[in-house]
């Protein structure tokens, strides 16, 4: 597998894949309880030291806690799904796309989330996400 296919796979497992992130229980920063507010668009960028970042968007909905919603690589144009856990400020997300799945675990911050993913080979990196 090259470079840009196992970047790719990293991602998408991760942002297609479940997200879990660990965090404070603060719901988010914004002073409530209960889980962060993450429904809606999300700008995904995943980075592996020394490769090029790969780009995903996620279309996140929340049910209490429960995190899931298609993703898009916006490079390939390839479909995948999200699935995930909000506890608190931390978020874990599982993103599955047509060449694997990848973990991905992070935090919450209003608008922002950032974190660490794992690919399906053991390849290790860190994302980043806006709300639109």
């Amino acid at each position: 597998m090259n470079a840009a296919s196992r970047l790719l796979s990293l991602v998408a497992m991760t942002s297609v894949g479940t997200l879990l992130l660990t965090g404070c229980e603060d719901g988010g920063g914004d002073g409530s309880s209960g889980p962060a507010n993450v429904t809606g668009t999300w700008d995904m960028t995943a980075a592996v030291q020394g490769e090029q970042d790969h780009v995903l968007v996620l279309y996140l909905t929340q049910s209490g806690t429960a995190v899931s919603g298609p993703a898009s690589d916006v490079t390939s144009s390839a479909s995948g799904s999200v699935n995930g856990v909000v506890s608190g400020s931390s978020i874990s997300m599982t993103i599955s796309m047509p060449w694997g799945e990848g973990d991905c675990s992070g935090m919450v911050e209003g608008n922002s989330m950032v974190g660490t993913f794992t690919s399906p080979d053991g390849v290790r990196g860190t994302w980043s996400a806006t709300k639109r």
